[in-house]
């Protein structure tokens, strides 16, 4: 964030305040994304790379949530390379029409060898969420196979944080696979059961490192997966004495997590060869959790179906040509705010507002209680306030849902077929 927000803040009404606190949350991207990576990046708006999440730690103005990562990919374009990463590989692309949890386009992760995009000297402690798709696996699985997703590499230690292993065809637990945190040198891992299916299903996994402390956690669909070493439950990413696969008869020390990690790597490693393929998509790698709160418009289970989107079309375009037009039925209601409560999460707005809208985190103010109109909202989300940040352009009624949210949510008032009275 650009501390000249900090700077400006004095000189601002309170509504002023709100509008700049609200576009600073709600922007898609800022004016002037910093990539950690000396490389060379790409266009694309759809990441938002930062490397000072702690730059503010001196002030005495409490700093906001900064989203380090947040990749929907909706902005880009196939086969582009998001701003702030270098692409290794052949097995990752940015791709459309193969399916995705929101938007038309994911990151899709293929083969056996190995492929990523990779940002340098990320931040070690952190909270990340992503959603998965397997979209292919191989036929037969002779040996335990181990995929890595997510990963963060300093020297020559691996730190494998969305982590899983498929059991062989031979196994008790044929046909499933485990999540897990492993750590090299040494293959030391802190294991989760064997209780997931490769069902083409979109899975929402969210981890957590904590270096101070030296723990890791890690959730599935929002609960919490319960691991072990070799059956001894622990979080904790600095065992003196943990024991490996690679000789059972000896304990090893685990590595720790490091305040710098020198790279973080999102993509593909398959360890024993095996072709596995997945799509990638509402990636957020940030200093506070995020939650798995995206709303999937490409579910079958989204509170946006296909019959209530046909239904909501037919409707409002009868009450189009009303000048006075009746209110959206519940449902309707229900579908809206919950889009714009998944923007609100994935855009980083909790952060500077609280998860309520109820402010006080530093100077930035409540929204639970704005006299701002419906209509002020949506704009001061759409179009930002220059120069401090860009507008909120993706998806094109971004500063509608989110105004949806917080009309209800937080103010408690009523929506109208083409906004809230």
């Amino acid at each position: 964030m650009n501390k000249n927000i900090y700077l400006n803040t004095a000189r601002l009404s309170a509504t002023g305040l709100l509008a700049l606190m609200i576009a600073a949350c709600g922007s898609d991207n800022n004016s002037t994304p910093t990539a950690t990576s000396s490389s060379t990046t790409a266009t694309s708006s759809s990441a938002t790379a930062s490397s000072d999440m702690s730059s503010m730690s001196s002030s005495s103005v409490a700093a906001p949530m900064t989203t380090a990562i947040s990749l929907n990919f909706d902005d880009m374009s196939p086969g582009a390379v998001p701003s702030g990463f270098n692409l290794t590989g052949t097995g990752v692309a940015v791709v459309e029409g193969e399916g995705a949890y929101s938007g038309d386009l994911a990151l899709k992760v293929s083969g056996s060898e190995l492929s990523y995009l990779s940002m340098a000297d990320f931040t070690g402690t952190h909270w990340g969420r992503l959603y998965y798709k397997n979209t292919q696996k191989p036929a037969t699985i002779g040996e335990y196979s181990h995929t890595t997703l997510v990963s963060g590499f300093d020297n020559d230690a691996q730190f494998r944080f969305v982590d899983m292993v498929a059991a062989p065809d031979s196994a008790t637990d044929a046909g499933k696979y485990q999540h897990l945190y492993n750590t090299e040198p040494n293959d030391i891992s802190l294991e989760g059961p064997y209780d997931n299916s490769y069902d083409g299903e979109w899975v929402c996994m969210e981890w957590s490192v904590d270096t101070a402390a030296q723990e890791f956690h890690l959730f599935k669909d929002g609960t919490e997966i319960t691991l072990a070493n070799f059956g001894t439950q622990s979080n904790s990413t600095d065992l003196a004495e943990a024991k490996s696969y690679v000789d059972e008869t000896k304990t090893f020390a685990m590595t720790p997590i490091p305040t710098v990690i020198s790279e973080l790597r999102i993509g593909i490693q398959n360890y024993q060869g095996d072709e596995f393929t997945f799509l990638l998509d509402d990636i957020v790698v940030a200093d506070a959790r995020v939650g798995c709160e995206v709303a999937n418009a490409n579910s079958s289970s989204s509170a946006m179906s296909s019959e209530m989107s046909s239904e909501m079309s037919s409707e409002m375009s009868s009450e189009s040509s009303s000048s006075a037009p009746s209110g959206p039925t519940d449902a309707e209601i229900a579908a809206r705010v919950a889009a714009g409560k998944a923007l609100y999460a994935d855009k980083g707005c909790a952060g500077c507002h609280g998860a309520n809208g109820e402010g006080g985190i530093g100077t930035f103010p409540a929204i639970d209680n704005t006299a701002l109109s419906y209509d002020d909202l949506d704009a001061v989300i759409t179009n930002g306030i220059a120069p401090f940040m860009a507008p909120c352009t993706s998806p094109s009624d971004c500063g509608a849902q989110i105004a949806d949210y917080m009309w209800v949510e937080f103010l408690g008032k009523t929506l109208t077929a083409d906004g809230g009275e």
